[in-house]
Parts: C-alpha cells; sequence; structure tokens
C-alpha cells in the first residue's frame, strides 16, 4: 500500500505537471495552465517558478498545497525542477529528472507536523503533452522505477528507524484533461510487476519488516469534476454540480510478508497471497457503486506465544457488490448490499482443537448475501454537517419500501441454509410490529443436513443429548422434509400482519 499510495501521488502529479500526444497546437503554458485547473478541481493549488528560454521552459520550487476542511491541516508535496520543451510540431515534451526528488510535508490535528523524502529513479521517462489550448492529452511511458524513502520526521520520529524501498517493472498512462464549465479527465494506465519492503525499529525492541509484491495491474479512470474544487464535506451538493467518478482496476495477484519481532524473538510472522481481482467505483447522481472480487486468498500466520503450529486459512473467492443513493429524492431509489465469501477452508491444525477425530466433513465453507431494494432517501448522505446535526432516536432519512432477499447461502461442515424471498414495507403502519414498519411478503428456506450436523455436534459434546428436542421440535414446527435431511420452509407474512409457516399460523 505503501508503494501504491506513493504511486499515485506521483501519477496526480504528472496529471498536473504534464505528459502526452495528439496532433494540434500547444504550448508549454497551455501545459501549466491545463493541470493548474485540473488539480484546483481536486482541491490543490499549485505554484512553481517558471523561466523560459526559447522553447524550453524549466519549472523550479513545483509545488501542490492542499487544505484539509474544518480545521485539519495542511499538505504539501514538492517536486524536483521539470523542464516543458516545445517541440516545434504543436506537441511539449516534459522531462523528469532522474534521480527525482518528492517532499511531502504537512501539520495535521492531533498529530502534528510531519515530512518525508522520497527519491525516484527510471529509464526511459518519456512524457508527452499535445492536444489545444483547455484539452490536453498527457502520455507517459517509464521503465526500471525505484523509490526509496530518504527521510522522515513525525512527533516522536526520533524513536523510531523506518526504511522504504520500491521498484516497478514499467509503467505507462494516457490521461485526456479537458476544461470547460467541468474539469473532465479520462485516463488509461497500466502498471507493470512491482515490489515493496519497508522496515520499521521502534522503542523497547520492537521491530517489523514487510515485503510484498503485485502483479500486472491495469486501471481506467473518468471523471468530471466542479471547476475550483469541491467541499469534500459536502459531496451531495457537488454531484448536483456534477461530479462524477468511475474508476476500474483489474489485477494479476499480490504476495506479501510481515514479520514483527520484539528483543529479536518473533512475536507474528504471516505470509498472504491473493490471484487475480478486480473492482470497479462510480459516484454520481445515481448514488455510490463498488463492485469488486478477489480470487484464491491465502494467509499463513504464525503467533508463537499463543499458537503451536501455523494459522492457515484460505478463501477461493471474496465478492461484493454495493449499490447506495446518497442524494435526497423524493423518487424511489435502488439499493443493494451483497457480499459472498466462498470456498472458506482451514488447516486440519485448526479442525483438530475442536474436532481431533474427523467427524465434521472438511467441505469448504461458504456465507453469501444478495440483497437488494428499493428506498426513499430524506436527506443527503454525503453532507457531513447534515448528518451531524441528526438527534439520536430521531426520524430516520432513509424509509425502505421494498426488500428483496436475492440469494442467502450458509453452507459448513455439510450442512447448507438458502434463502430467498421479497417483502415490501409499510412504513405507515409502525404499530403492527411495535416500532417497525410492516412487512407483507414471503421468504423460502432450504434446509440440508441441518440434522446430521446437530449429531455430529453432539457426538463431540458442544451440543448435549438432552438439548437436541428443542431445536429438533422447532425444524417440526416451521419445516417439511422433503428428502434425506432436507427441509424446506415458507415463511410468509400477509396483508394483515399475520406470520406463517408453511401455511400454519404463528402470530
Amino acid at each position: 500500500m505503501t508503494l501504491r499510495t506513493r504511486v499515485s501521488t506521483l501519477s496526480l502529479i504528472a496529471v498536473g505537471f504534464g505528459a502526452t500526444t495528439a496532433m494540434a497546437e500547444v504550448s508549454a503554458a497551455d501545459v501549466w495552465s491545463n493541470y493548474d485547473a485540473y488539480l484546483a478541481s481536486v482541491g490543490g493549488a499549485i505554484s512553481g517558478d517558471l523561466s523560459t528560454s526559447g522553447a524550453v521552459t524549466t519549472i523550479a520550487n513545483a509545488k501542490v498545497d492542499f487544505v484539509l476542511p474544518f480545521g485539519f491541516g495542511n499538505i504539501a508535496v514538492a517536486v524536483s525542477d521539470i523542464t516543458m520543451t516545445e517541440t516545434g510540431d504543436g506537441a511539449v515534451t516534459i522531462t523528469y529528472p532522474s534521480p527525482m526528488t518528492v517532499a511531502v510535508s504537512g501539520n495535521l490535528q492531533e498529530v502534528g507536523a510531519f515530512a518525508a523524502t522520497v527519491q525516484s529513479e527510471q529509464d526511459a521517462y518519456v512524457v508527452t503533452a499535445s492536444g489545444d489550448a483547455g484539452d490536453v492529452t498527457y502520455t507517459g511511458t517509464a521503465t526500471n522505477m525505484t523509490y526509496t524513502l530518504r527521510d522522515i520526521t513525525f512527533d516522536g520520529s526520533e524513536d523510531w528507524t523506518i526504511d522504504a524501498t520500491g521498484t516497478i517493472a514499467s509503467f505507462s498512462y494516457e490521461t485526456r484533461v479537458t476544461e470547460g464549465n467541468l474539469i473532465t479527465a479520462q485516463s488509461t494506465q497500466t502498471m507493470g510487476e512491482n515490489a515493496y519492503s519497508f522496515n520499521i525499529v521502534g522503542p523497547d525492541g520492537l521491530k517489523s519488516t514487510n515485503t510484498g509484491s503485485y502483479g500486472t495491474t491495469d486501471a481506467t479512470m473518468s471523471l468530471a469534476l466542479p471547476v475550483g474544487g469541491s467541499d469534500i464535506m459536502n459531496l451531495s451538493q457537488a454531484i448536483r454540480d456534477g461530479l462524477s467518478v468511475d474508476i476500474a482496476s483489474r489485477g494479476t495477484g499480490s504476495q506479501g510478508t510481515a514479520t514483527t519481532t520484539m528483543n529479536g524473538q518473533i512475536v507474528t510472522d504471516q505470509d498472504t497471497t491473493t490471484g487475480a481481482s478486480e473492482v470497479t467505483l462510480r459516484l454520481g447522481e445515481d448514488g455510490l457503486a463498488v463492485v469488486g472480487s478477489v480470487e484464491d486468498i491465502a494467509v499463513a500466520m504464525t503467533m508463537a506465544e499463543l499458537m503451536p503450529f501455523p494459522i492457515e486459512a484460505a478463501i477461493e473467492q471474496i465478492t461484493a457488490n454495493y449499490a447506495l443513493p446518497v442524494n435526497a429524492s423524493e423518487a424511489q431509489q435502488e439499493f443493494r448490499y451483497a457480499f459472498g465469501l466462498n470456498g472458506i477452508t482451514v488447516s486440519e491444525e485448526i479442525w483438530g482443537l475442536f474436532d481431533p477425530s474427523g467427524e465434521l466433513p472438511r467441505d469448504p465453507a461458504t456465507v453469501a448475501l444478495d440483497l437488494s431494494g428499493y428506498g426513499v432517501t430524506g436527506l443527503d448522505l454525503l453532507d457531513i454537517a447534515a448528518m451531524m446535526s441528526l438527534s439520536p432516536g430521531g426520524d430516520v432519512p432513509v424509509l425502505v419500501d421494498e426488500v428483496t432477499l436475492n440469494s442467502m447461502t450458509i453452507a459448513a461442515a455439510g450442512a447448507e441454509v438458502t434463502a430467498a424471498g421479497a417483502f415490501s414495507l409499510d412504513n405507515t403502519d409502525m404499530a403492527t410490529f411495535q416500532g417497525f414498519p410492516r412487512p407483507e411478503g414471503a421468504l423460502e428456506m432450504t434446509l440440508t443436513g441441518v440434522n446430521g450436523l446437530m449429531d455430529k455436534l453432539s457426538a463431540l459434546g458442544f451440543i448435549p443429548e438432552e438439548q437436541l428436542m428443542t431445536p429438533r421440535l422447532m425444524l417440526g414446527m416451521f419445516a417439511t422434509p422433503v428428502g434425506d435431511d432436507e427441509l424446506t420452509s415458507t415463511i410468509e407474512i400477509n396483508g394483515e400482519g399475520h406470520v406463517l409457516a408453511n401455511g400454519q399460523r404463528l402470530r
């Protein structure tokens, strides 16, 4: 994460400080004006000392300042001198020195002043800017990039030693920034294999060592930003002013190790690997939506003082799909909450802690939920001041009208429960169910292997035999046998507020 954050910072500056190709007429002054407009739209104020000699413009003391809301503090990012050369064919080449220094400093509430310097080196860093004034495309490529943390200071830093390095095999991007009623940016980028390493030595013999690497990552980005920036504490208004964000990223995998020692003795030692991953994020007038997945996650951890053996676990796939309306509207808006933890396994050593005889099946476990619906949002959810003004126990700013359980699956140890259904909610009737909107609809459930699981848990001593009668009676009341250790159940709530299980009234 440290390496990627650093690269993202450099990419942001590169968008402002130039890169790309196109065929029209663009000057160094046009490029400077373009990245000034872009950085202002994301809350930054750019400064630098420009000097021009013929076709060459040099920018010394280049810096971007960010002021955080609520007086939380400020952050400044400064880079080494940059040279822009007008090529005579309507384009501008931008040259970054190698090595190049990036200095980050600031002052944050409850943190105090901090400063850090990162030095980067790279081969064949080629950057071109082209297009027209107010519509500039930036194209950049670099190979064999290295990053080294040269120094870092913060309150109490004299007690800590921090070393960090990173490498990127290759990096390329193309970004078009257009000025108008909104500042728009469309970008594609590819980052080759990269690696990081950082060590932290603290007081009292504490030491943390972290190394890792990522495979190739491809990303796209489309932004529409209000001119002059947005109030980060009220992004709801920014969305009404035209703000939209659309980001997609796809990676090929990662691996990392983290070791913590105290006075030379290992406290924790962790290895993590992941396979392919992808994520998309959208924010705009339709709300906030995040969709993502990660495959083949594996974790192995040693905690010598707590466990005499490594803790190992794996998940075949993690998925997420969230959609949330963020701005107030009298019309119904759709929401979704879905996640999946598919193919969960743990090592036999962990199973052996509570099932040494192998009574329980070791089948991979799954926990998955897919819930969607419609509701009315009565408050701008990204207006932080308005949200903070809500009184505890006051009116809820969101009214849910419809809820659909598209699917639910819980499977482990040879048993599985699945469910699906839909309910409408009457928000005008808060009496039938004592303070909750009256639901109307039905839920279908299927239970497989539950009786067998209870028998095995009883054999292992987790459930005394005499206590099995109560759950079995409840299953008999709410479910209908349809096969070998397979039960189904239909839970219905009708328009009169009656609750029925398989047609039998319970309420």
